[in-house]
């Protein structure tokens, strides 16, 4: 597997010694790089965050002009993006992003990287406004480079309609999630599984429109090609269920629904852990359901554990945060709990307040899970979990 960006290194004109010994660092470190990259892409984090850790401590060694370093600090960042650790990748993405501008250039092909990683961490903390910009940019630059049709562009169309479509913006989200899907299918064909990444997204749209047959179409047309390609266990796998499951119990097919809800939290528990943000959007779902059996224990423990999780994952702030307590206080009121259920209110409310004034406009929660955010470098490998 390539690395991206490997820069050049070693003194000549004599220095054999030197050389010799820089030669030996750069090829423990790509080693150790190629492995966590390629686990990171195989969905095996643990394994990945094992050697992206070491490959990031060799390069502490190298100037900061090496760009091996800038490396290993954004692929890094990208990993505890997708462990659901966004408050810890903020600082290694914006280190990696500043060293590419500062000695790369500010229309570097290479930035659009790092911009998209910095840019997926403030859109899973809903700081879309400062979210979008970066998006934009990284767009212009690889249409710029590689054209406008190009497969690693698609990604960060998609991901910029998921900003979009978070702040219920569907008519600016829709055409973004097109091109993307046509630009993928035309380069890596229909039944590829980078791009179910597009099609579950397509599917959040769907669900946000209340259109939940449209919706389920789309999430067991991903559900299949990922399957079929990347196996029944793939951490991926998990915001399809996840989707699919919401259209279930928007239908009212409760007994599929928790079927598919229960397999996704298997999945992600086992590839991400307990505490993943994704597992809090399960248990609120799973605790709708539960809700319409009249499950009542179970509801409020569902409630409470997908509060817990949001709570540990900054910023408390978060859309997700004010959607479950929104839910949980609606079902305290239904089971004559109306002072708790106040209160719940008053919290999310607060939430709400707090993002509007960030965000400049009321904002919205699509009827649906957390994106599927995409990476948007082929030649490391493109990550669409």
């Amino acid at each position: 597997m390539n690395v991206r960006r490997l820069a050049v290194f070693g003194l000549v004109l004599g220095v054999f010694a030197g050389s010799a010994r820089a030669d030996e660092a750069d090829s423990v470190w790509q080693s150790y790089h190629e492995a966590g990259w390629r686990a990171l892409c195989e969905g095996k984090y643990a394994e990945a965050d094992n050697w992206l850790r070491t490959a990031f401590q060799q390069a502490q060694a190298f100037d900061a002009k090496d760009m091996r370093k800038a490396t290993s600090y954004g692929s890094l960042a990208w990993l505890l993006v997708l462990q659901g650790r966004s408050g810890d990748a903020e600082p290694l993405a914006k280190w990696a992003l500043n060293v590419r501008e500062m000695y790369e250039g500010k229309d570097s092909p290479d930035l659009a990287f790092e911009l998209n990683t910095l840019a997926v961490i403030y859109r899973r903390q809903a700081r879309y406004a400062e979210a979008e910009p970066l998006y934009k940019r990284a767009i212009a630059i690889r249409e710029k480079t590689l054209g406008p049709e190009h497969a690693d562009l698609a990604m960060l169309l998609n991901n910029l309609g998921f900003v979009y479509l978070s702040q219920g913006k569907l008519v600016e989200a829709e055409p973004l999630f097109a091109r993307a899907l046509a630009i993928r299918e035309k380069a890596l064909g229909s039944e590829h599984p980078q791009n179910t990444v597009i099609l579950d997204n397509m599917a959040a749209l769907e669900c946000a429109r209340s259109n939940f047959r449209a919706a389920e179409a789309l999430c067991k047309r991903s559900l299949a090609i990922q399957e079929k390609n990347v196996g029944k266990d793939h951490s991926g796998l998990a915001w399809t269920l996840t989707t699919l499951a919401q259209t279930e119990l928007e239908q009212g097919r409760l007994g599929p629904c928790e079927t598919h809800l229960k397999r996704a939290e298997a999945i992600l528990e086992k590839s991400l852990g307990a505490e993943h943000p994704q597992l809090a959007c399960i248990f609120d779902l799973l605790a709708l359901d539960y809700e319409h059996r009249n499950r009542g224990g179970d509801v409020d423990a569902l409630f409470r554990r997908a509060l817990a999780i949001r709570m540990k994952t900054p910023p408390v702030e978060h859309p997700e945060t004010a959607k479950i307590l929104e839910h949980y206080a609606a079902w305290l009121s239904k089971t004559g709990r109306e002072d708790e259920g106040k209160e719940k209110r008053e919290q999310a409310k607060a939430i709400r307040e707090h993002l509007a004034a960030r965000n400049a406009g009321p904002q919205q929660v699509a009827a649906s899970p957390p994106s599927r955010d995409g990476s948007v470098e082929s030649t490391r490998g493109s990550i669409d979990r």
